[in-house]
This record gives structure tokens, sequence and C-alpha cells, in this order.
């Protein structure tokens, strides 16, 4: 049973990057930057800024994680500014294999826990998407409206998975962006 009052970030635009998402209770800003294009081969670069609150801001020190698409928007490397490393996004991010119609994939996060997203999940009905842990908790939902309704889009934590938001945020981006780009 997880307590505590979960992290419900807005995000107004429901975007892969150029979006900002901000914790209702104001306890977090995350920002995801403009897709920076590398004119050498077309990749694309995100950043995930993690900033104080609207009452308290704070500089950012630099991204919490950067996103690296190859060109095409082909997955390419993550890089952690906790463990100063980076690796393939197809190493850290599993896709599930099967006959199953949801997209889900599996990730290690810095607790040493696997995480699972899946798409449409049969036991929420209005989250889009929704990510266990590997006790069978659900450490995030994002919740996405159709591109006319401007309103309502959001990520939420739960509070006891506060220390992994930036990871669950990358990992989420990535699995809306197979979703988008490369599941077609």
């Amino acid at each position: 049973m997880v307590y505590g009052i979960p992290f419900i970030f807005e995000d107004k635009k429901g975007r892969l990057h150029n979006t900002e998402l901000r914790d209702v209770e104001d306890r977090l800003i995350l920002r995801v930057s403009p897709a920076e294009r590398r004119a050498s081969d077309g990749s694309l670069t995100l950043k995930i800024h993690e900033y104080g609150t609207a009452s308290s801001p704070k500089a950012s020190d630099g991204p919490s994680i950067v996103l690296e698409f190859g060109p095409g928007w082909q997955l390419g490397s993550i890089w952690f500014a906790s463990r100063s490393s980076s690796m393939q996004m197809s190493q850290w991010l599993r896709l599930s294999s099967g006959s199953t119609k949801r997209a889900a994939a599996s990730f290690t996060c810095s607790d040493s826990q696997v995480y699972t997203w899946i798409h449409k999940p049969e036991h929420e009905s209005e989250a889009e998407w929704a990510c266990q842990c590997q006790t069978s908790s659900v450490a995030a939902r994002y919740f996405l409206k159709p591109p006319s309704e401007t309103y309502g889009n959001s990520f939420t934590v739960e509070e006891a998975f506060a220390p992994l938001i930036p990871e669950l945020l990358a990992s989420l981006i990535i699995m809306r962006h197979i979703q988008e780009y490369l599941k077609k």
C-alpha cells in the first residue's frame, strides 16, 4: 500500500518535448527542452531539467537526464547525471515481446528495482500509461487527453517513488516516442 500525497504534474502541452510539468502542490517543476537537431546527422537531443517550485524557483544545475535519439527518431542513448553515466536506450528499456496488443517495456531505476510501463492498461480505465514496480504497486501514471482538449494531461507519481521522478519521466518519454514514431 502506498501512502502520501502523490506528485501530480500538470502537462498543458502533452508533447514529448518543449513542455513544462508543474506539480499541483508546488513541490517541483520539470522541463523537457525543445528538441535540438544536429545538422550533421539529423539526431535529436532532449534534456530533462528539475527546477524548484513556482514559489521558490531555483536554477537548474544542468539536465538531470539527456535523451539522444538517432536520425529518423531512432532510439539512441540516455545519460543520467546522478550516475554520471550513459547507456543505449535499448539496453535500459527492454520492450516486452508477446502477443499482447498493449505496448510494454521494463527498465531498472537507480533504486535497483524493475519497473514496467504499460500502454492503456486494463486496470486503469482513464490512464494512457501506467508504470508498476516489481511488487506490482503502481508507481506512476500518465493521462493524455485528445489533442482537441487543451487541459487535463497529467503525469502522476506516487510519493514513495519521488526520488525516481526524472527516471520515470525519461522512460515515459521513450515509451511515448516508440509509440508515436517507431510502432507504425
